[in-house]
């Protein structure tokens, strides 16, 4: 095809622009180019960007052996992480000064992930004398990383450095998880001294649910002192969601053991989403065991949520078998809710059966809304049976 040695003349042209040394090579602030003059070569270089295992070159394809042997052929002895490995800093120095045809960021973030394997502390500290706009948060993230994995105390003392507070708190996240597969209680405490007020909030969440996964016991046996509330909370949540994925009763168990009267129902509802999931049947008997009315009625709404999705005839079984009152109440709205989207005249049914007015009008005016939109005439026709201060609130919904 003719194309073809065009696309690959083309392609060298821009590439050599890269190569420390080429004739090329942009000098005393003058760039001397060779383009063609003819007509099938007029226009600008097709842009070259290495993304994943495929170079996108002018909309083609180049496969990861034919990107390898035109590399092979332009620098005679070393790819693009040999090159990075051998001289980082003349390899970022080289992207830096191009400003044109190429993703910077992408590539010194590449750049950054292959520096940091050897070399994290001169990565970082590249990556503080670089542009504003080479220093944000992909860039970061990858030095993180590879650095939180070996020596998290120091990416943490490094990253608390950053100028941009933005850049800071999200990159938190990447090394809090990092570092709690090693250390969770260093991981929590690194967060909780540097965001006390919990501006970093996913962060402690990655670090507390790692910490939980890699050493449950140990974050258990730290509970009560870890020296603040809403991180206490966020433990216990934690714990009781990874303890629910193997054994949902001993996991309830646990959550219903707590002190703190808030880490013992928060930390419940996680258990029950995921017990309802995996064991519905068990977890119902668990929620008509509660004694606390109203945390029942919670319990319920949560239980609810789950089954109708995965049994809902045997979801209804169960609310009808509840005393009228607050938990069946529960039981009723969490059914439309959750059945409104895909089933709106099956959740329309379920809403009717709620008996607090006012919960039972919102709940009718969702999952009727929801109807309408599927079919309006069946809508119409359900609205017209149902009791008329129930119908006259739908009035304005047509």
């Amino acid at each position: 095809m003719v194309w073809a040695p065009l696309l690959l003349l083309s392609l060298a042209i821009n590439l050599v622009l890269l190569i420390p040394g080429s004739p090329f090579e942009n000098t005393g602030g003058t760039q001397r180019e060779t383009r063609s003059t003819s007509k099938r070569d007029a226009g600008p270089r097709p842009a070259v960007r290495e993304t994943g295992s495929v170079t996108k070159i002018a909309g083609e394809d180049l496969l990861d052996t034919e990107w390898t042997a035109i590399q092979a052929t332009l620098r005679g002895r070393r790819s693009w992480e040999s090159w990075v490995e051998a001289d980082p800093a003349g390899a970022l120095g080289r992207i830096c000064s191009r400003k044109e045809g190429l993703d910077r960021e992408e590539m010194v973030a590449s750049a950054i992930r292959i520096w940091a394997a050897t070399n994290p502390q001169a990565a970082g500290e590249w990556i503080h004398a670089a542009p504003p706009e080479l220093r944000g948060d992909a860039v970061v993230q990858e030095l993180m990383e590879i650095w939180g994995r070996t020596e998290p105390e120091a990416a943490g003392e490094w990253l608390v450095t950053h100028d941009d507070p933005a850049v800071r708190t999200a990159v938190a996240e990447i090394l809090a998880g990092v570092w709690a597969e090693q250390d969770g209680e260093s991981a929590v405490r690194w967060v909780s001294q540097h965001w006390p007020d919990g501006e970093a909030g996913t962060a402690m969440h990655l670090a507390l649910e790692v910490w939980a996964e890699t050493d449950g016991q140990g974050l258990r046996s730290r509970l009560g002192s870890l020296g603040d509330r809403d991180v206490e909370l966020e433990a216990a949540k934690a714990l009781g969601d990874v303890m629910a994925e193997r054994d949902g009763a001993a996991a309830w168990g646990f959550a219903r053991s707590l002190d703190d009267p808030a880490a013992r129902d928060e930390a419940s509802i996680v258990v029950m989403e995921s017990w309802a999931d995996r064991a519905p049947g068990d977890a119902a008997l668990a929620v008509s065991r509660i004694e606390d009315s109203d945390f029942r009625a919670d319990a319920s709404h949560t239980l609810v949520a789950k089954w109708i999705l995965s049994d809902p005839g045997k979801a209804v079984d169960w609310i009808e078998s509840q005393p009228e009152g607050p938990v069946a109440d529960a039981g009723w709205d969490a059914a439309a809710e959750h059945s409104a989207m895909t089933k709106p005249f099956d959740a329309l049914r379920y809403a009717v059966r709620i008996r607090e007015p006012r919960l039972r009008l919102e709940a009718v005016e969702s999952a009727y809304a929801e109807a309408l939109a599927t079919d309006p005439e069946a809508a119409r026709e359900w609205r017209a049976g149902i009791p008329s201060d129930l119908r006259s609130s739908l009035s304005g919904h047509d």
